[in-house]
């Protein structure tokens, strides 16, 4: 999955929502975006065509990461491609750090997701995985919580959207760059 970064991406989510000062676009990290695969984060892909692209900070801890991934069904039938990358706000060493690698090592990533977001402690595993490089690139993003949905423009924005929520904010950027290509922003 390749994420660009483009110049308009802040007057884009300054026309969504009144608070994006809080929420700015992601600049300065295209290369580091770019290099972003399904490899190097966990990919839900819906079952039918995909209409967005998103990338999820994700943290095991965090209750409204829960409740995102609880509605991660609504969001996939709504043709929203999700790619989770683990930002365990309480750092290396942590034990939502541990169990985001535990969740990354199992057999099945997404069933791992599936028990950890229901309360279920996942066993402690070791393997090569990318969960400090995440970690390390949630920071230099500066971004400030989770969930972070990360568009495929570089829009941040923050919380357990409603799938509904969701497809009108990526609806109304995807209109927006629309216009600004045409020239009729």
């Amino acid at each position: 999955m390749a994420v660009r970064v483009c110049g308009i991406a802040l007057c884009i989510w300054l026309a969504v929502a009144p608070s994006a000062a809080a929420n700015p676009p992601v600049h300065g990290e295209a290369d580091l975006l770019a290099r972003l695969t399904a490899a190097e984060g966990v990919a839900l892909v819906p079952p039918g065509e995909t209409r967005h692209h998103v990338i999820v900070f994700t943290d095991l801890d965090c209750p409204y990461c829960a409740v995102l991934h609880n509605r991660v069904p609504d969001y996939l039938r709504l043709g929203v491609r999700i790619v989770y990358l683990f930002y365990p706000r309480s750092g290396p060493g942590s034990s939502a750090f541990e169990q985001a690698v535990a969740a990354w090592c199992a057999r099945d990533r997404s069933a791992a997701l599936d028990r950890a977001f229901a309360g279920t402690p996942l066993a402690a595993s070791d393997c090569e995985h990318p969960v400090l490089q995440h970690y390390e690139l949630a920071r230099r993003l500066g971004l400030k919580g989770t969930p972070a949905w990360v568009t495929d423009h570089g829009t941040v924005m923050y919380g357990a959207l409603s799938p509904e929520e969701l497809i009108r904010r990526l609806e109304i950027l995807r209109e927006r760059r629309r216009a600004a290509r045409e020239g009729t922003f």
